[in-house]
This record gives C-alpha cells, sequence and structure tokens, in this order.
C-alpha cells in the first residue's frame, strides 16, 4: 500500500534538500564495509570462471600492463617507483612490493604474493575468496630475470635472497 509522506523540513521551516546519493565507487572506505576493489563486477566473467570477475582481479592485471611492454621498461618503473626487493623471495619480489604499495592501503588485502607464474592476493577475512591472476608472459620474463639478478639497481640493500635459517 502506497503512503504519503511529507517533505522533510529545515530548522527554518523550508524542505530539506532531497539526500543526494553518492556513487558507490566514490564512498569512502569508513562509509562502507565493502572495498572498492572487493566484488564481482556484473556482466563481466572472468576467462573459465562460472562467477564475475572481480574489481581486484581487473586492477591487477591493469596494474600489471601499465608497468611496461619489455623488461626493461619494467626495471625502469619499478626503479623511478623507488623499489628495492630480494630475488628468490616470493613475498619480496619488486611486482610484490608495488603491488603491495599500490592496493595495500586497502584493509582487506592481508598479503601479496608474486610467483613465476601469477599474483596471489590474500584477503584478511576467511569468506573472502583469495584473488589469482596469472602474470603476463613479459612480467614473467622479468621475474625471471630479477631472480638471476640481472637488474642490480632493484636489489635490496644486503638482499641476498637466501634464507636466514631461522626456523
Amino acid at each position: 500500500m502506497w503512503s504519503w509522506r511529507p517533505r522533510p523540513r529545515s530548522e527554518e521551516g523550508r524542505p530539506a534538500a532531497p539526500a543526494r546519493r553518492v556513487p558507490e565507487g566514490l564512498r569512502r572506505a569508513a562509509d562502507t564495509d565493502r572495498s572498492p576493489l572487493a566484488g564481482p563486477i556484473p556482466g563481466v566473467a572472468a576467462p573459465g570462471a562460472g562467477a564475475g570477475m572481480t574489481r581486484l582481479s581487473c586492477e591487477l592485471r591493469r596494474l600489471l600492463g601499465v608497468l611496461g611492454a619489455t623488461t626493461g621498461e619494467i626495471a625502469e618503473t619499478l626503479e623511478c617507483a623507488g623499489v628495492r626487493a630480494v630475488p628468490r623471495d616470493e613475498r619480496a619480489t619488486p611486482v610484490s612490493l608495488y603491488l603491495r604499495a599500490v592496493i595495500g592501503a586497502d584493509p582487506h588485502v592481508k598479503a601479496v604474493v608474486v610467483d613465476q607464474h601469477r599474483v596471489v592476493v590474500e584477503l584478511g577475512a576467511w569468506w573472502r575468496p583469495t584473488v589469482e591472476v596469472d602474470l603476463p608472459p613479459v612480467v614473467r620474463e622479468f621475474t625471471t630475470a630479477f631472480d638471476e639478478r640481472c637488474y642490480p639497481a632493484l636489489l635490496a640493500p644486503g638482499g641476498t635472497g637466501q634464507t636466514s635459517g631461522h626456523g
């Protein structure tokens, strides 16, 4: 049943301005529990998956694409960004450190791991699925070359890539 309600009035007795709806992507993190990177994008299917592609996976693909078209461009981009990393350490590769700096501010991101084939983003809650994105071929080549110490400008001071034996 439809019912009529009078418009709210301001303190002066004039009709109050209508409430404006803030678009979902522009809401502050404090306004909502949902991260702007969380959730599926309606109408976009992930390759080989029945569910929708998440905003986070789309953003990861975009960030990997803007690093560069060649291994040299990727190294230059990361060096200019101040990235210094440790070879053969999945949590401290140049790409994982870069991605952590860019998306790590999201309160839902727990860890960013980059191996030879993919990026894995672990989200902080058990009900949020881990997001995995395949690395583009040029980023794979860069990761392999970095592990072979082809880009000394990206090596962290004292970063030998060897484990310390703590266990």
